[in-house]
């Protein structure tokens, strides 16, 4: 029935008779569909037709938003929402909830009655709420990298040049790798040797991780680095990206009143000369509804400019980052092929006449970018909450014995240490780490590798701060001990243990990924 009555109404579209103008088919006058009988144009607008589509989309984005909202809550702690980072995930479900609410209720309430004054506001903050959520992930993608690499060898000294010296880019970590012939997976560093062959021996010196020579540099020697480090932390911290946002659709309000109040002046010059920027009606008009002009269409579109020009930046830095575990990387790109899909449908339809002026009083065009916003939501938000759901069904408890074996190999550890570099959890591996190197050192390093455990994972505001309760007291008890000199060798067992537990997770996604890392674990049992 609905593809007759667009066959009919495309080919009479031109037509006119008594009842319709130029712009509107005999459609919206003589059929059922209409809702205004008898139908008239005012505001240069043709009579409004169904509400039953728009109206089922905006419950299913309603119920889509709300529960994906309460599962970010409920999953808060979970490793696919931490990595995701909380703030950012309500951000993506809020940001286009007033565009998408506003202009649904448009078309339901009807395109006449809903005010002009409301319609513009939500076209002029358009542009923020459509590209801030995936700049703010792309931004947040690469800089997790950068922070993360930095991390990994933020303390490490490279003792055979007699200097100190840190692996700040990519190639540094990946030739430093290399140089242990692992095969890692997801990763671009690859080599000859199978890790099947590798023995997880408690009795193997040569192996054992805490037995490499290190030299630990203070935080006094990595004061560039920590400002690099601050620096990043800041542009990804939720004072930042709330004060970025609001400043952004504060704007935009900006922008709409004052395009508003030059239509006004210009208007009461000269009414005849009708209004510059909509069909009938006015910007900061709320008496009744109105229709958009192309002189609109182009202000918001050079609004926009700036907005893709930022996304277009960080999607080439996005590029230049290593693929993160969590998939987030993979998801950023996914959506910036559907949204440049999304606009060049949206703006090829709004060029098309019968599209324009037919077609949208049926099915509004503007689904293709409801839907990609739609799309967003579930891609960002429904489906981590979804995969960290499934993840805690199947978790597995800590204790295991070949999972600490893991961890003291050279070879094993230096894979999971880059599984959590793009996992962004190095703090718990790098602290596991010392703490082994703690133990295996003598009386006359011992206080030294002590105090750097302390400064280095238990302050805060640390570069490698652990998340763990009271950590503030944690490091005020163990100072004092190391003051005292009683540095017993089970000093940080409490804080191992937290490190071990804190893996479970990126151990169990790494026996998941890796099948060679699954076959040790097996066989080391």
């Amino acid at each position: 029935m609905v593809f007759q009555l667009f066959a009919t109404t495309a080919d009479n579209f031109n037509a006119t008779n008594n009842q319709t103008s130029a712009i509107c088919d005999a459609s919206f006058f003589n059929s059922t569909w209409s809702r205004e009988f008898p139908g008239r144009v005012d505001y240069s607008l043709c009579p409004d037709t169904w509400v039953a589509l728009c109206l089922t989309f905006l419950l299913i984005y309603l119920s889509t938003i709300f529960s994906s909202g309460l599962g970010v809550i409920w999953k808060r702690n979970s490793g696919h929402i931490q990595a995701r980072s909380p703030i950012y995930l309500f951000f993506t479900l809020f940001s286009a909830f007033i565009f998408i609410f506003g202009m649904t209720m448009r078309f339901i309430v009807g395109r006449k009655i809903f005010p002009c004054g409301l319609v513009t506001i939500f076209f002029f903050t358009f542009p923020q709420a459509v590209t801030l959520p995936t700049i703010f992930r792309l931004m947040r993608t690469f800089l997790m990298h950068k922070i993360n690499l930095q991390k990994t060898k933020l303390f490490d000294v490279d003792v055979n040049k007699g200097q100190v010296r840190v692996d700040q880019s990519q190639s540094a970590l990946s030739e430093t790798m290399s140089k242990t012939e692992l095969k890692l997976v997801d990763s671009d560093i690859s080599s000859e040797m199978s890790l099947t062959n590798v023995e997880l021996n408690e009795g193997n010196e040569d192996g054992d991780v805490s037995n490499s020579k290190i030299e630990f540099k203070n935080l006094s020697d990595v004061k560039k680095e920590m400002r690099k480090l601050n620096i990043y932390n800041f542009l990804i911290s939720y004072k930042f990206i709330t004060v970025v946002y609001i400043l952004a659709f504060v704007f935009g309000i900006l922008l709409w009143v004052l395009i508003g109040v030059v239509e006004e002046v210009v208007y009461q010059k000269d009414p005849t000369k009708g209004r510059i920027f909509l069909l009938e009606g006015g910007i900061l008009l709320f008496e009744h509804g109105c229709g958009l002009s192309t002189n609109t269409t182009i202000i918001i579109g050079v609004e926009s400019i700036a907005y893709i020009i930022l996304e277009l930046v960080f999607f080439i830095l996005c590029l230049m980052a290593d693929r993160d575990s969590w998939g987030i990387k993979k998801e950023s790109l996914a959506l910036i092929f559907f949204q440049i899909v999304a606009a060049v449908l949206f703006i090829v339809c709004g060029s098309i006449n019968v599209i324009k002026n037919l077609v949208d009083y049926y099915v509004p065009y503007g689904f293709l970018i409801w839907g990609y916003m739609l799309l967003e939501v579930i891609v960002c938000v429904s489906l981590p909450v979804l995969y960290s759901i499934g993840k805690e069904k199947k978790h597995q408890e800590s204790g295991d014995t070949g999972f600490e074996r893991l961890l003291k190999n050279k070879k094993t550890f230096d894979i999971v240490l880059d599984f959590a570099r793009r996992s962004y959890c190095t703090e718990s591996v790098l602290c596991w780490r010392d703490i082994e190197r703690y133990k295996k050192s003598g009386k006359g390093n011992r206080k030294k590798i002590a105090l750097h455990i302390v400064e280095a994972y238990l302050s805060l505001e640390a570069p490698l701060e652990l998340n763990m309760p009271k950590i503030q007291e944690r490091k005020q008890e163990l100072s004092a001990i190391i003051e005292n000199g009683s540095l017993e060798l089970d000093l940080f067992n409490g804080i191992q243990e937290h490190c071990l537990h804190d893996m479970i997770d990126l151990m169990d996604r790494l026996s998941s990924a890796n099948k060679e890392i699954s076959e040790i674990l097996r066989n080391s049992k």
